[in-house]
């Protein structure tokens, strides 16, 4: 689970049911048409907008949030979808389809989630509390001040400051979204899955090395790291604040000198009208006219003076997200990858009942790893310059090979890039760009320890897809030439 963190975009959403884990789904046509007519779930909010889509309560009836997949259609566009957290308070009227009708629009969405965008809550909607960190492993613990946050199925414990915490907490809330909507949770844990973010790298070895982790983490990036602990359930990532947070403190410096000159504009404006006004007492007609001319002309001097300093506060502020934005990439691509081990695990395929195979566990990971957020959504349907630069290089592992590779080759093989690109590239063809992938297909592919006779992964991908496995390693090439050309 060794890369380095270069990637951009990608992110897949599957639904459906799951078939029994062991059985060989059928083949599946590569698209497939459910026509014009479309009912569903309608939702009227209290600020009049009337929303349709499938509305699910992923977390329970009782829990403050719904959840609708809103599907919009345009005549000659594709249809599209915005998965969006709603505060059940928020919601007037609630009109749901009955079962029968639900189950059909979840599988008409399963077979367009790879166009899906799921939604941010609000920064200001997420609870932080008090934490602590404890690291052990010296005489002394040392016990680390941290900012928690406790979702339903994760929590959060973190050194950095507030507003990244909600950052974070925001990000993992709408990626465990993508996860529910690509396989929905089977299983309950007494070990929701932790996340534990420390500013500092150095702090964050010593926590993983109290926690008995590897000397060598999964994933190492210029500032930081990321890894997975599986027995614990716990993703551990770090990265170095201290260059960020000096340039974020020389902008805050920036911003404080705008905004006291903007005071001192404003008092000197105020001060001097009030000396006109003062004039303007006794004047006669002439002088009145004068003074009203003079004060006209002062308060539009000292106004564009404090336009220009709030442009300017305005522009350091962007700087400042822009900089977190850029800052952040690396951390939340790392967070995502693992993200998906531990959600995996924790949730859907428990590694002592099942065994994911290596190139569907990390092509998985990928896809999750180069997802990006854009104007506050996830976004999940373009293919990764990262995976595609990666495969320029260098062609695809035959999917013989592919297939068998022991998880090993995803750590130490000398053709690890080309590895993970490789399953990136079939999972991002089966889900996304021919969309057979899903959360039913996908169990076909995860055989249970139980199995036997053993399945081998090459009849089980011929199954899923109905084309031989030659003919797929042939197509392959040429699929991601074509991602290349966009």
């Amino acid at each position: 689970m060794r890369l380095p963190i270069l990637l951009t975009i990608a992110l897949a959403l599957f639904a459906g049911g799951f078939a029994p884990h062991d059985a060989i789904g059928p083949s599946c046509a590569w698209g497939q048409d459910f026509g014009d007519t479309w009912a569903m779930d309608r939702l009227k909010l209290k600020d009049g907008r009337t929303l349709a889509g499938l509305v699910e309560f992923p977390n329970g009836r009782s829990s403050r949030w719904l959840e609708l997949t809103e599907i919009r259609r345009y005549p000659g566009r594709p249809t599209g979808l915005i998965v969006k957290p709603i505060v059940q308070a928020d919601v007037a009227q609630a009109v749901l389809l009955e079962p029968a009708a639900r189950e059909q629009l979840r599988q008409r969405i399963g077979r367009i989630r790879g166009r899906a965008k799921i939604e941010a809550r609000e920064l200001d909607a997420i609870s932080l509390s008090e934490g602590t960190i404890t690291i052990t492993g010296s005489a002394e613990p040392q016990k680390l001040k941290a900012l928690r946050y406790n979702g339903p199925r994760f929590s959060l414990l973190t050194t950095t400051d507030e507003t990244t915490a909600r950052r974070l907490a925001v990000h993992i809330e709408q990626l465990f979204g993508a996860f529910r909507q690509m396989i929905p949770p089977r299983l309950t844990t007494d070990q929701p899955v932790r996340f534990l973010v420390f500013s500092s790298p150095l702090t964050g070895r010593q926590y993983l090395a109290s926690r008995g982790g590897p000397a060598d983490p999964d994933i190492i990036f210029p500032d930081g790291f990321a890894c997975y602990l599986e027995n614990q359930a716990e993703v551990i990532v770090a990265l170095g604040w201290a260059r960020y947070d000096g340039q974020r403190r020389a902008l805050d410096r920036e911003i404080a000198g705008l905004e006291a000159e903007i005071k001192v504009i404003e008092d000197t404006r105020r001060a001097r009208l009030e000396n006109l006004n003062r004039q303007l007492e006794g004047a006669s007609p002439a002088q009145r006219a004068q003074i009203k001319r003079q004060a006209q002309l002062e308060t539009v001097r000292l106004d564009k003076k404090i336009k220009e300093c709030r442009r300017n506060v305005s522009t350091y502020r962007r700087k400042t997200e822009t900089m977190l934005d850029e800052f952040l990439k690396q951390l939340l691509a790392a967070l995502n990858h693992e993200a998906w081990h531990a959600y995996s695990r924790a949730y859907v395929f428990p590694p002592d009942r099942f065994d994911i195979p290596p190139w569907l566990d990390e092509g998985l990971a990928m896809t999750f790893e180069s997802g990006v957020l854009e104007q506050g959504m996830l976004r999940i349907d373009t293919p990764s310059r990262a995976m595609l630069d990666v495969l320029a290089d260098a062609p695809p592992v035959p999917l013989a090979k592919l297939l068998t590779a022991p998880r090993s080759s995803f750590q130490e093989n000398d053709r690890v890039a080309v590895h993970y690109a490789t399953a990136w590239s079939v999972v991002y063809l089966l889900a996304i760009e021919k969309g057979i992938l899903t959360s039913r297909t996908i169990s076909s592919l995860v055989p249970a320890k139980s199995t036997t006779p053993k399945v081998t992964q090459s009849r089980r991908l011929e199954s899923l897809t109905g084309i031989p496995l030659n003919r797929l390693d042939t197509y392959l090439p040429t699929f991601i030439e074509g991602l290349q050309g966009d």
